[in-house]
């Protein structure tokens, strides 16, 4: 396992947690891209994230059962919110963006206070998924673009070992990520929704990070991680047993 320590975007410290030692990596890189220099370095290695205030509340015993194949990616955000602000319901389809932060729950909305995944996955759309310097909105925008191709991707509180109060500073969410996120992952039309939306049932009129998305192309790159063998650590239950109550009474005649 490799773990990478950061704070306010920009990387700390790298160790190779089972020898103990510390990596070097060059300061001038962002994280995104030091995440895929050191998935070709350590092929076989998962890769974990923490925000330097939650550095000692890893639940490191129980990171083999989260990340129990190789096409997991898992995160978790202590304070609930991310850099993709709730505004994305207006035009979600899917159940992914309200999370029930109490159980592993599937979503895309992917945080940087604690989460990791594999090299292996990484070394997949190194060539498909930019960099990006924003290490939230690269998160984030690696899921969108990978859950639908076999990425399975959650939101799992049991990353730490105990129930946090958030410690950091609230990431507020930029109106402006929220035009770009959806113009580069969604269809043209519903970034007019979007914008719809928000001046009916909110009566704004963001027009400035609507035109500007406008700039950005949507993601037409192909994805495959289907050589990404899925083989579970987890036990397989051979024997299964089913216990089956009947309702009997006043029912003589039945039995």
């Amino acid at each position: 396992m490799i773990l990478l320590i950061h704070k306010d975007n920009k990387l700390k410290k790298v160790y190779n947690y089972e020898l103990r030692k510390q990596l070097t990596f060059s300061s001038n890189l962002s994280i995104p891209k030091v995440l895929f220099s050191l998935a070709k370095q350590y092929p076989s290695k998962k890769l974990i994230w923490v925000n330097e205030v939650f550095k000692n509340d890893i639940n490191v015993d129980y990171l083999s059962q989260v990340f129990h194949h190789r096409r997991i990616m898992a995160s978790f955000s202590v304070s609930g919110n991310y850099c993709i602000s709730k505004q994305i319901g207006y035009i979600e389809q899917t159940p992914f963006i309200k999370i029930n932060r109490n159980v592993c729950f599937p979503t895309w909305m992917m945080s940087t206070d604690i989460g990791g995944i594999f090299a292996e996955v990484l070394n997949s759309l190194c060539k498909q998924i930019k960099p990006y310097k924003d290490f939230d909105y690269f998160l984030n925008t690696l899921a969108k673009q990978a859950m639908p191709k076999g990425l399975f991707c959650y939101s799992e509180p049991k990353l730490l070992k105990h129930s946090i109060t958030a410690k950091i500073d609230i990431k507020r969410a930029s109106v402006y990520k929220l035009f770009k996120f959806v113009r580069q992952n969604y269809k043209l039309v519903w970034s007019f929704n979007l914008l719809l939306c928000l001046m009916i049932f909110e009566n704004k009129m963001p027009l400035i990070p609507f035109f500007r998305a406008l700039f950005f192309r949507r993601y037409k790159e192909k994805i495959n991680i289907d050589k990404i063998i899925v083989t579970s650590t987890k036990k397989i239950i051979k024997k299964k047993e089913a216990d089956v109550i009947i309702p009997t009474i006043g029912r003589k005649e039945y039995l």
